[in-house]
């Protein structure tokens, strides 16, 4: 069925998946893959190592084995309608059916000082530039309002940093699980500050210090910002109706993976969705190849799911001792 070339935007899972489906069946049809970076890794991969750069994917190299053409550049603006793509680093590309496989952003918050060196929103820390500061970084603060956040909290430590949990409260973690949580984090000595909300990254150039609300002030070279997740599609210029799983309302637009994913809750990330995305990339790729229409169901976690998910990860990082009780520092 493949006729017409086909352009990805975005060299994560689901469109690396998607390439490699499609190749398997069609190996003539002309396959474009954009992305802003030169190599992928994905954020969870970031999160479960940070500053381990060894499983990052050269897109270069990767696009020459698999017989497609890549282009670097940060997509500012697609045009459905003159069928383009207006990029920020590179020339226009036209397209004949296009994927947008671009993943989440993080939701965007009001903290002074996110300009500098250190300053990171979880889903878009780049990998190279996170390893290259840890070598000589000591001190972080993670502002949390997702397990993501607190999970990296945990992995900061095992690296020997200086953690601080800032948090407004931690009603995202189920109840049943909460105080084994900050259990886990005070046994791992990470300190916490809640209710209590990050207000300014203070530095020069870089991050020296972070002030949060109440009024406190904190030493510290890396700032994450956990602040939730929405799909990366507001770069269309209208917006953006998905339509069953990968269709839209332009003719040859689809969308795979997070991006296309119109429930936008923080639950993406309490599991690796490595699987998920692998089978709707196996879907949409049979759609092209082949016209096949396979419906696609996308896997819900349940609370009990969750808090198995949390109880795992915590066995690994902190094991549970019998009677130890969580001290929060409160600013009440």
């Amino acid at each position: 069925m493949s006729t017409g070339s086909i352009t990805v935007v975005g060299g994560g899972v689901s469109g690396l998946g998607l390439i490699e489906k499609i190749r398997e069946h069609d190996a003539g049809v002309r396959i474009v893959l954009i992305d802003k970076a030169a190599y992928s890794l994905s954020p969870s991969a970031i999160i479960a190592a940070p500053g381990d750069i060894s499983r990052r994917i050269p897109l270069a190299e990767w696009a020459k084995e698999h017989r497609i053409e890549y282009v670097q550049g940060t997509l500012e603006r697609v045009s459905p309608r003159r069928q383009k793509l207006y990029l920020k680093d590179a020339d226009p590309q036209d397209f004949e059916r296009l994927v947008v496989a671009t993943g989440f952003t993080s939701k965007k918050i009001s903290v002074k000082g996110e300009h500098r060196e250190g300053f990171f929103y979880l889903a878009d820390i780049e990998a190279v530039r996170l390893r290259d500061l840890l070598k000589i970084s000591q001190e972080a603060v993670v502002n949390v309002s997702t397990w993501l956040g607190v999970k990296l909290a945990f992995r900061l430590r095992t690296l020997n940093k200086e953690v601080r949990v800032v948090a407004n409260n931690f009603d995202f973690i189920p109840e049943s699980v909460r105080a084994r949580v900050m259990q886990a984090l005070e046994r791992c000595q990470v300190s916490v500050q809640a209710p209590a909300m990050l207000e300014e990254a203070v530095g020069e150039s870089m991050v020296k210090a972070v002030k949060v609300q109440p009024l406190k002030v904190f030493s510290a070279q890396l700032v994450f910002i956990d602040s939730g997740f929405v799909p990366n599609v507001d770069f269309f210029e209208e917006s953006l109706e998905i339509r069953d799983i990968f269709f839209t309302q332009h003719d040859g637009v689809y969308v795979l993976g997070d991006a296309g994913d119109a429930l936008t809750s923080d639950e993406f990330f309490y599991q690796d969705r490595h699987d998920d995305v692998v089978r709707q990339a196996d879907a949409l790729a049979a759609f092209f190849t082949h016209g096949a229409t396979a419906p696609f169901e996308r896997k819900i976690l349940t609370a009990e799911q969750y808090c198995s998910i949390i109880d795992t990860f915590l066995n690994t990082v902190a094991p549970a001792d019998a009677g130890e009780r969580s001290t929060i520092v409160s600013n009440e």
